[in-house]
């Protein structure tokens, strides 16, 4: 079985934008591409999961994803092995099951690249990217103080367990505390 580390796209990985439809308005956040790069050579898949509610809002087209996501992957020379992602609009919770904190994008990629998600760790900067690391029963989810890691964690309630990232270059250090396998 295979290990995978989890990433929300904007404000994880790149600047937040809101709703970024352009490629050309991909910028990494710092540390990234290194971060990666260590995380592959552990052995990890690196693998994208993403609620772009901005597709069924009528300010994006699932093409304009698809670009940006190239553009994304072209920035760290292909390290991400897959993109997962939610087109639906937040209002319909109920009828969503890929919408995070829904593990449907979870169980996808789980099926796609035959995961041991007890190995496997989430990284978002939003407390339901937290939360579907949780729900999907992986090793440990990271909230980082990037995008809006600062603010979500202001309404952080103590209702279940988080590990904070100042940035998300102490992956590395947190990975090497929690004994995983390389």
């Amino acid at each position: 079985m295979n290990k995978a580390f989890f990433f929300d796209r904007d404000g994880t990985l790149i600047e937040e934008k809101n709703f970024i439809s352009n490629p050309d308005e991909v910028f990494l956040l710092p540390g990234v591409k290194e971060t990666l790069k260590a995380l592959k050579e552990k052995g990890f898949l690196i693998i994208v999961v993403t609620n772009q509610s901005g597709i069924a809002r009528g300010l994006l087209t699932e093409e304009d994803m698809k670009r940006v996501n190239k553009r994304l992957n072209e920035l760290l020379d292909g390290m991400i092995d897959d993109f997962f992602y939610c087109p639906h609009h937040p209002d319909i919770t109920g009828v969503c099951k890929c919408r995070k904190p829904e593990i449907g994008m979870i169980d996808a990629a789980c099926e796609k690249f035959n995961l041991d998600i007890s190995e496997c760790f989430m990284v978002g900067d939003k407390l339901s990217d937290v939360q579907t690391g949780k729900n999907a029963g992986m090793k440990q989810s990271f909230l980082v103080m990037t995008g809006y890691g600062i603010e979500e964690y202001k309404k952080y309630s103590g209702k279940f367990e988080i590990y904070i990232l100042n940035n998300i270059s102490e992956i590395l250090e947190r990975v090497k505390r929690s004994k995983v396998k390389s």
